[in-house]
């Protein structure tokens, strides 16, 4: 896995397209992806089991060890957001 560092770059005035470098590597490499205005743009903070209401669209990553499921990331959307993965 290589790491980056991301720099914003200027959002499009034709359709509103954001621009973003990432640069990584010690040999300077860098790569510009353009990140269309539709694009949901979302943060990871740790929350509470209070977030886990009815209706609450979640992502969860589980190891499954015979017949038992281990949960070891449960991602919750928050004010309607479904999360992106």
């Amino acid at each position: 896995m290589t790491h980056g560092t991301v720099r914003a770059g200027k959002v499009s005035a034709e359709g509103g397209a954001r621009t973003l470098t990432v640069s990584y590597g010690k040999d300077g490499g860098a790569k510009t992806i353009v990140v269309p205005s539709d694009a949901p743009i979302v943060a990871f903070e740790p929350a509470g089991k209070q977030v886990l209401v009815p209706g609450a669209k979640v992502f969860a990553v589980v190891a499954k060890d015979g017949g038992k499921t281990d949960g070891k990331l449960v991602a919750v959307g928050r004010d309607g957001l479904t999360p992106p993965m």
